[in-house]
Formats: C-alpha cells, structure tokens, sequence
C-alpha cells in the first residue's frame, strides 16, 4: 500500500512503473480486500491511462496526416531523437509553448538528430493550418488526425496539453510529461553523453 500510494504521488518520471507492475502483478490478478470496487476501478483506469506509455517502453506507432496531405507513421522516422508534441490551438499554454519549442529548442538540436512531430489532437483542420502559418512551425513535421484513426489517446495520456513524449532511435520512451526547461536539461545531457 505504501509503495502504491508513493509511486502514485511521486514527480519523477518512471516511478510510474512501480505501481503500473504492483497493479499488473497484484491488484488487477487477485484484489486484495484492502481495496475496495471503487478504489480498484479508478486504479484500473489510471492503469489504462499509462499502461502502453511508460518510460522504458516502445512507443505506439501513429499515422497520421501531414501539412501537405501525405500520411507518416511515427515509428518510421528516423531519428535519434523524436519529440511527439500533443497540443490544442485553443490551449493559451501550448500557444505561448509550441511557438517557444520551435524558435529556441528545435534549432539547437536539429542537427544533432532531433525530429519534432507536432501533433494537433482537434479535428478543425482549418485552426491547425492557420496555427502552424500564424506561428511560422512550417519546417518540422506538423500532423493532425482529424477523424481519430490513429486512436492515440489509447496509448498516449493526453488528457492534458501541451503533452510531451522524447523517443530515442529505437522509438522507446525516454521522458514524458515533461516542461521545456526540463526537456532542454534532458537534451543537453542526452548530447552530451551519447
């Protein structure tokens, strides 16, 4: 129960995976009788939330539709490093944020192997092009998947935005959840030691 409820709380990233396998392993398989139906259905549905989004995990491949109406899938790019950047146009954060991802972070580590896959999670694809052109995004890959094939909010927690994934080039995920003072941490250290 302590670890649970420590894991549960903790900031840092990947302690996730802690009460994700207690969960697996323990609670789901057999309920102990501390926990009862309305604690055990809301630890099932933030289980559901993270469970093919933890740190250490290969990402889910999306595809999706681009600027130029071609279609990628994210697990194909090659890439040392791929930031998927889940936002809304109409989210005042991630219209100060995206704006700031792509004038001073992207620049500075686009040549040492960094792609940028942003993603606008609404279906106006009118918004998201007037975005993308109002904000000058156009040199990296902008997506969008207006009639939700892709089904990402299976497998990525965007239940908040803007939602940060890193992936390295083997498409496991090395950092989510993260802000972009921390994510310029993580990259100094990623090209500095690798």
């Amino acid at each position: 129960s302590k670890l649970t409820n420590e894991s549960l709380k903790s900031l840092r990233m990947g302690d996730e995976n802690i009460w994700a396998r207690l969960y697996e392993d323990y609670i789901r398989k057999d309920r102990p009788e501390w926990i009862d139906s309305i604690q055990a259905r809301e630890l099932s549905r933030m289980y559901e939330i993270i469970r093919h989004n933890r740190i250490g995990m290969t990402a889910q491949n999306l595809k999706l539709a681009t600027m130029d109406g071609d279609s990628i899938e994210t697990n194909e790019l090659q890439a040392e490093y791929l930031v998927i950047y889940f936002y809304d146009p109409g989210c005042g954060h991630c219209s100060v944020e995206l704006p700031k991802l792509h004038h001073e972070f992207y620049p500075k580590y686009k040549d040492k192997g960094l792609e940028v896959i942003a993603f606008d999670i609404t279906s106006n694809i009118d918004a998201w092009k007037k975005f993308v052109d109002n904000n000058k995004l156009t040199d990296w890959i902008n997506c969008i998947d207006p009639d939700y094939k892709s089904n990402y909010w299976k497998y990525y927690d965007t239940s908040g935005v803007p939602m940060i994934y890193v992936l390295d080039k083997n498409k496991k995920i090395i950092a989510k959840k993260i802000d972009l003072k921390n994510l310029e941490k993580l990259f100094e250290y990623y090209t500095q030691n690798n």
